[in-house]
């Protein structure tokens, strides 16, 4: 008999758990519905341009190592002339 109680308990807490599970979904649908439409745009624009990224097939870490030559380079650039201001007030 303990066991068939304690699979209606069970019973009863998964029903539980989905009934708390798809109220809180119809909540979040209805917050979703009632988001502000003006940024729904930007955001399917976001998901094509990340699909279109995906589907370029860029070879990722040549890329990502690009980006990180280039932002080297440009505190390279920064520190040199960093330097060549901290020089010039020096010997005003």
């Amino acid at each position: 008999m303990k066991r068939c109680e304690f699979l209606c308990l069970r019973l009863l807490l998964i029903r539980n758990h989905l009934l708390q599970f798809s109220i809180g979904l119809r909540i979040l649908l209805v917050q979703f519905l009632l988001f502000d439409r003006q940024l729904l745009p930007q955001i399917s624009d976001l998901c094509d341009g990340l699909a279109k990224l995906i589907d370029t097939r860029v070879d990722m870490p040549l890329l990502l190592l690009k980006i990180v030559l280039l932002l080297a380079n440009d505190l390279d650039i920064l520190r040199d002339t960093d330097l060549e201001n901290s020089r010039v007030q020096r010997s005003s």
